[in-house]
Protein backbone atom coordinates (compact mmCIF):
# COMPACT_ATOMS: atom_id res chain seq x y z
CA UNK A 1 0.00 0.00 0.00
CA UNK A 2 1.38 3.49 -1.09
CA UNK A 3 1.64 6.08 1.53
CA UNK A 4 0.38 9.42 0.16
CA UNK A 5 1.22 11.57 3.06
CA UNK A 6 5.30 11.18 1.78
CA UNK A 7 6.78 13.04 -1.29
CA UNK A 8 9.83 12.06 -2.57
CA UNK A 9 13.14 14.28 -2.09
CA UNK A 10 13.48 15.32 -5.72
CA UNK A 11 9.65 16.95 -6.11
CA UNK A 12 9.92 18.41 -2.76
CA UNK A 13 13.44 19.69 -3.75
CA UNK A 14 12.20 20.80 -7.03
CA UNK A 15 9.05 23.26 -5.03
CA UNK A 16 11.53 24.78 -2.96
CA UNK A 17 13.72 25.80 -5.79
CA UNK A 18 10.53 26.86 -7.84
CA UNK A 19 10.34 29.53 -4.50
CA UNK A 20 13.91 30.47 -4.86
CA UNK A 21 13.79 31.37 -8.40
CA UNK A 22 11.13 33.50 -7.33
CA UNK A 23 13.41 35.43 -4.86
CA UNK A 24 14.64 38.98 -5.43
CA UNK A 25 17.71 39.75 -5.19
CA UNK A 26 19.29 41.46 -2.19
CA UNK A 27 20.24 45.07 -2.38
CA UNK A 28 23.95 44.45 -1.53
CA UNK A 29 25.63 41.49 -2.00
CA UNK A 30 29.57 42.37 -0.34
CA UNK A 31 31.65 39.10 0.42
CA UNK A 32 34.41 38.76 1.99
CA UNK A 33 36.74 38.32 -0.80
CA UNK A 34 37.69 34.71 -0.16
CA UNK A 35 38.75 32.02 -2.50
CA UNK A 36 35.25 30.24 -2.88
CA UNK A 37 37.05 27.55 -4.51
CA UNK A 38 39.43 27.02 -2.03
CA UNK A 39 36.74 26.55 0.39
CA UNK A 40 34.50 24.13 -1.53
CA UNK A 41 37.94 21.89 -1.99
CA UNK A 42 38.04 21.31 1.65
CA UNK A 43 34.31 20.04 2.18
CA UNK A 44 33.72 16.64 3.20
CA UNK A 45 32.58 14.53 0.16
CA UNK A 46 29.42 14.34 2.14
CA UNK A 47 28.66 18.65 1.95
CA UNK A 48 30.42 19.23 -1.00
CA UNK A 49 27.66 16.88 -2.44
CA UNK A 50 24.77 18.32 0.04
CA UNK A 51 25.75 21.93 -1.70
CA UNK A 52 25.83 21.03 -5.17
CA UNK A 53 22.23 19.21 -4.75
CA UNK A 54 20.66 22.13 -3.09
CA UNK A 55 21.17 25.13 -5.13
CA UNK A 56 19.69 24.88 -8.06
CA UNK A 57 21.44 25.20 -11.00
CA UNK A 58 22.26 28.54 -12.56
CA UNK A 59 22.39 30.10 -9.39
CA UNK A 60 26.06 31.34 -8.43
CA UNK A 61 27.67 31.28 -4.62
CA UNK A 62 29.24 34.40 -3.58
CA UNK A 63 30.83 33.05 -0.66
CA UNK A 64 30.88 29.70 1.51
CA UNK A 65 32.16 28.93 4.63
CA UNK A 66 32.41 25.43 6.47
CA UNK A 67 32.57 24.62 10.04
CA UNK A 68 33.67 20.90 11.74
CA UNK A 69 32.11 19.58 14.98
CA UNK A 70 34.63 19.66 17.51
CA UNK A 71 33.46 17.45 20.08
CA UNK A 72 34.59 13.50 20.37
CA UNK A 73 32.22 11.30 20.95
CA UNK A 74 33.98 10.15 24.38
CA UNK A 75 34.13 13.95 26.08
CA UNK A 76 29.88 13.77 24.45
CA UNK A 77 29.43 10.55 26.66
CA UNK A 78 31.25 11.98 29.98
CA UNK A 79 29.65 15.72 29.93
CA UNK A 80 26.73 14.14 27.98
CA UNK A 81 26.50 17.47 26.25
CA UNK A 82 26.06 16.95 22.32
CA UNK A 83 28.65 18.79 19.99
CA UNK A 84 27.48 21.39 17.25
CA UNK A 85 27.16 19.82 14.15
CA UNK A 86 28.88 20.40 10.98
CA UNK A 87 27.85 22.13 8.36
CA UNK A 88 28.46 24.64 5.06
CA UNK A 89 27.03 28.15 4.75
CA UNK A 90 26.43 29.50 1.00
CA UNK A 91 25.48 32.58 0.12
CA UNK A 92 23.98 33.22 -3.40
CA UNK A 93 22.19 36.47 -4.40
CA UNK A 94 18.63 35.70 -3.27
CA UNK A 95 19.60 33.94 -0.24
CA UNK A 96 21.55 31.86 2.32
CA UNK A 97 21.74 28.38 2.34
CA UNK A 98 22.60 26.28 5.48
CA UNK A 99 23.31 22.56 5.52
CA UNK A 100 24.43 20.60 8.45
CA UNK A 101 24.44 17.69 10.27
CA UNK A 102 21.55 16.34 12.18
CA UNK A 103 21.73 17.30 15.72
CA UNK A 104 24.19 14.96 17.77
CA UNK A 105 22.00 11.97 19.27
CA UNK A 106 18.97 12.38 16.89
CA UNK A 107 20.79 9.33 15.12
CA UNK A 108 19.41 6.71 17.89
CA UNK A 109 15.90 8.33 17.90
CA UNK A 110 15.75 7.55 13.96
CA UNK A 111 16.89 3.70 13.53
CA UNK A 112 17.31 2.54 10.39
CA UNK A 113 17.63 6.29 9.05
CA UNK A 114 20.43 6.81 6.61
CA UNK A 115 23.71 8.25 8.74
CA UNK A 116 24.17 10.69 5.96
CA UNK A 117 21.37 12.87 7.02
CA UNK A 118 21.13 16.39 6.85
CA UNK A 119 19.22 19.67 7.47
CA UNK A 120 18.93 22.08 4.28
CA UNK A 121 17.58 25.81 5.26
CA UNK A 122 17.37 28.70 3.32
CA UNK A 123 16.62 32.27 4.21
CA UNK A 124 15.82 34.34 1.36
CA UNK A 125 17.46 37.82 2.02
CA UNK A 126 15.18 40.16 0.38
CA UNK A 127 13.76 40.63 3.70
CA UNK A 128 15.33 42.95 6.20
CA UNK A 129 17.24 40.61 8.42
CA UNK A 130 19.28 40.94 11.87
CA UNK A 131 21.79 38.97 12.77
CA UNK A 132 22.35 38.10 16.84
CA UNK A 133 26.14 37.08 17.62
CA UNK A 134 27.11 35.80 21.07
CA UNK A 135 29.87 37.22 23.15
CA UNK A 136 33.48 35.63 22.08
CA UNK A 137 34.34 32.56 24.05
CA UNK A 138 37.69 29.99 24.14
CA UNK A 139 35.62 26.92 24.14
CA UNK A 140 32.63 25.31 23.51
CA UNK A 141 29.78 25.70 21.09
CA UNK A 142 28.59 29.33 20.22
CA UNK A 143 24.67 30.19 18.83
CA UNK A 144 24.35 32.44 16.17
CA UNK A 145 20.50 33.84 15.58
CA UNK A 146 19.46 34.75 12.22
CA UNK A 147 15.99 37.08 12.83
CA UNK A 148 13.66 38.27 10.78
CA UNK A 149 10.38 39.74 11.35
CA UNK A 150 11.28 40.59 14.93
CA UNK A 151 11.61 36.97 16.96
CA UNK A 152 10.89 34.44 13.82
CA UNK A 153 14.58 33.22 13.00
CA UNK A 154 16.74 30.48 13.75
CA UNK A 155 20.01 29.32 15.25
CA UNK A 156 23.03 27.98 14.47
CA UNK A 157 25.72 26.24 16.73
CA UNK A 158 29.03 26.47 15.65
CA UNK A 159 32.38 25.52 17.52
CA UNK A 160 33.26 28.51 19.55
CA UNK A 161 36.80 28.26 17.74
CA UNK A 162 35.56 28.46 14.69
CA UNK A 163 32.91 31.19 14.84
CA UNK A 164 35.13 34.13 13.23
CA UNK A 165 34.55 33.32 9.66
CA UNK A 166 31.29 32.54 10.01
CA UNK A 167 30.81 35.48 11.94
CA UNK A 168 32.73 37.81 9.42
CA UNK A 169 30.68 36.25 6.48
CA UNK A 170 27.43 36.89 8.11
CA UNK A 171 28.52 40.36 9.66
CA UNK A 172 29.02 41.44 5.97
CA UNK A 173 25.63 40.52 4.70
CA UNK A 174 23.73 41.98 8.09
CA UNK A 175 23.33 44.90 9.93
CA UNK A 176 24.35 44.00 13.85
CA UNK A 177 21.04 43.82 15.87
CA UNK A 178 20.23 45.76 19.18
CA UNK A 179 20.84 43.76 21.75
Amino acid sequence: MKNFYSVSIELFRAAVFIMLAGARPAATNPTRGGNIEAELAVLSFKFRTALQEQTPSGVQLRDVRSWTSEVSPLARLFFMKPAAPAGVLAVTDCYLGVITDPPAGKEKQHKGKSPHGKIATYVLRQHPLALHLPPPQRRGDSTVRIAFDGNVGFSLSVPARQIGGIASLLSALFPPAAS
